[in-house]
């Protein structure tokens, strides 16, 4: 179904972008739930981490992947999904 095919098409991509910006797993489990349109809050509630832990993570995979906004993060996601 479609929402399957999306939450897939996400995972794929948030994959996918893993290796070439050498993001750790938690970069990616944050990356995948920012990109969803989770505030750090829920992020935080969901994995488990303080908010602050989130704020690192997000900092350190927003620094790597050379982006400075949730929508620069969302673009690139898009664009590894439309790209499959």
């Amino acid at each position: 179904d479609r929402k399957w095919n999306r939450r897939t098409s996400a995972e794929e991509a948030v994959r996918r972008l893993s290796s070439p910006y050498d993001l750790t797993q938690r970069e990616c489990d944050v990356m995948r739930l920012l990109s969803k349109g989770h505030t750090q809050k829920r992020i935080a509630q969901d994995l488990g981490l303080s908010i602050n832990s989130v704020q690192t993570y997000a900092k350190s995979l927003y620094r790597k992947m050379g982006v400075h906004s949730r929508q620069d993060l969302i673009d690139l996601v898009c664009d590894a999904k439309e790209n499959e």
